[in-house]
C-alpha cells in the first residue's frame, strides 16, 4: 500500500512544483489615449426683484457661472425672455392678468453697463452684448445687475424666464 501512495504523491508533487511545466509568457504594448474636446456648462442664479410699489422700484444683482475646459473660447448669451414689450424691453408678466407687464432691464457687471443679449445665437435680443471668456477648467462668475422701475400695477406675482446659454 505504501508504493501506491508514493506513486500518487510523486505525480502530484511534480505537477505542483512545475518540474514538467510547459509554456511561456508573451507581452504586447497597450496604447492608452484620450482626446480632450471643448466643453462648457452654465448655471444662472435667480434674479428676485422682491416687492415693487408705485414709490419704490428694485435694484438687485445675481450671478451666472460658466465652466469650460481649459483654453476653450466661449461667449454667454441671454435671450429677451418670454414677455418682451412692444418697445423692445424685457418684462415680467402678471401670472393672473397676462395683459399686465412690468418692464425691467439687466446689465453685465454694473448698473448701466452693457445690456446682455443674444446676437447671432437666437437674435431675440440682438442689440445686447455677449460676455466672452476663455475657460480655465473652473467656474468663472459673471455679475448681472437688474432694475425694475417703481410702477402702479395690479397686485400679484410677476414672472419672466430668460434663457442663459454658453456658446463655445
Amino acid at each position: 500500500m505504501r508504493k501506491i501512495i508514493v506513486l500518487v504523491f510523486i505525480p502530484a508533487f511534480i505537477i505542483c512544483t512545475g518540474l514538467f511545466a510547459f509554456g511561456g509568457t508573451g507581452s504586447a504594448p497597450m496604447i492608452v489615449s484620450a482626446t480632450m474636446v471643448p466643453g462648457c456648462t452654465v448655471s444662472a442664479n435667480p434674479l428676485p426683484f422682491g416687492e415693487i410699489t408705485p414709490y419704490r422700484g428694485s435694484l438687485v444683482t445675481t450671478t451666472i457661472i460658466a465652466e469650460c475646459t481649459d483654453l476653450t473660447n466661449y461667449s454667454i448669451s441671454i435671450d429677451a425672455g418670454m414677455h418682451k414689450t412692444s418697445g423692445g424691453l424685457r418684462a415680467m408678466q402678471n401670472i393672473y392678468d397676462t395683459t399686465k407687464l412690468i418692464p425691467y432691464t439687466i446689465w453685465w457687471d454694473t448698473l448701466l453697463g452693457s445690456e446682455p443679449g443674444d446676437p447671432g445665437f437666437g437674435d431675440t435680443f440682438p442689440t445686447g452684448s455677449l460676455k466672452t471668456g476663455i475657460g480655465n477648467g473652473n467656474g468663472q462668475t459673471y455679475t448681472i445687475v437688474g432694475q425694475a422701475p417703481a410702477l402702479n400695477m395690479p397686485i400679484g406675482e410677476y414672472q419672466d424666464m430668460l434663457v442663459v446659454a454658453v456658446n463655445f
